[in-house]
């Protein structure tokens, strides 16, 4: 099953939160969610009740389209409610308990196989193949080089005068178009560890198959697939081929940080890289340091500093500067400390 969700009048930081629970605890619930901006598309609106905005549209609209009530008590006896402040098993509750008593036909192209519910979290070092000779042209002298990668295909595309289709055998498909700069995948980028979508985001350049489609094609998908801002590409695509190799621009030995925090609000992430992002954003510190501070492994900790890189995230100050802190603003740091904190509940 495939269920779409959205918000309605929550404050930045709630909103930012939910985006990111949804990511993360996808894999935990019994049917896929994704989350749309567009409010007429989703199966659930959550609806902050406290904000004025919200009470109108809740009022107007609650009897005629399921609506999540948010807010600290479920006064208005609402079927479905989360309670202030956003929490991970409430959440993970509500949406599986929807999903189960609501039975949708799975939206996907008549070619296309059946979704498989998602699995529980696996280590990301577990799934990744064992070095070989057809994974062999991702690393340069023992660095990873993304220009080997589906980024290359990606980059040219952008040049291009028609939309163009990326695909292998037994591999989630992904469409782009340069004249709307957006990229449509057949599966949820929030499962982007699954097989499906790791067969294209970690193959070789040389194994990756492309075509022309026309707009018209790629508008027709645009029901049934998955709408994302191509910097989400390369950052699974490189959180996925990398391997624990870092980016041959980069050496172990230079101290990073990062010049502001990802876009965890379109960029597929895991608890892991809130963590390293909290911590790199404010002190400079070498991989080895980031793994031991962080205590993420030093392959995570090197696929995330890889994907930063890629979409020009990474700073290498001088060493003078090691583990200098950045200071942050008070709103950053309660939206930081809150995203943390409920996470881990």
């Amino acid at each position: 099953m495939s269920f779409r969700i959205t918000t309605y009048a929550l404050n930045k930081n709630d909103d930012v939160l939910f985006r990111s629970m949804l990511q993360i605890v996808n894999a935990q619930l019994t049917a896929l969610w994704d989350f749309t901006e567009k409010r007429e598309l989703a199966h659930l609106t959550v609806v902050d009740l406290e904000n004025p905005m919200g009470w109108a549209f809740w009022q107007q609209q609650h009897a005629h389209i399921p609506l999540i009530a948010y807010t600290k008590e479920n006064t208005q006896q609402a079927t479905w409610f989360l309670e202030k402040p956003i929490r991970v098993k409430p959440l993970i509750q509500l949406l599986n308990t929807f999903s189960t008593t609501h039975c949708l036909p799975v939206s996907l192209p008549e070619s296309a196989e059946v979704v498989i519910p998602p699995t529980p979290p696996v280590d990301p070092a577990s799934t990744r193949p064992k070095t070989t000779a057809t994974a062999a042209p991702l690393l340069t002298a023992g660095h990873f080089d993304g220009q080997h990668t589906l980024i290359a295909r990606l980059h040219q595309a952008k040049t291009q005068a028609h939309a163009q289709r990326f695909y292998l055998p037994n591999a989630a498909e992904l469409l782009y178009s340069p004249t709307q700069r957006c990229a449509l995948t057949q599966e949820s980028l929030n499962n982007y560890l699954q097989q499906k979508q790791t067969h294209l985001y970690n193959a070789p350049l040389a194994l990756i198959r492309q075509e022309p489609i026309t707009e018209a094609a790629f508008n027709e998908r645009r029901s049934r697939f998955f709408a994302y801002a191509p910097e989400a590409i390369e950052w699974v695509t490189v959180l996925c081929s990398s391997q624990g190799r870092l980016n041959k621009n980069l050496s172990r030995m230079q101290t990073l940080r990062l010049k502001q925090w990802p876009n965890f609000a379109m960029l597929p992430h895991q608890a892991h890289h809130i963590r390293l992002a909290a911590f790199m954003n404010r002190n400079t510190a070498t991989a080895e340091m980031i793994a031991e501070k962080t205590t993420v492994s030093i392959d995570q900790v090197i696929d995330f500093i890889n994907a930063c890189h890629q979409l020009h995230l990474v700073e290498t100050p001088k060493k003078t500067q090691l583990l200098a802190k950045k200071p942050l603003s008070e709103q950053q740091r309660d939206l930081f400390r809150g995203i943390l904190k409920r996470l881990l509940q």
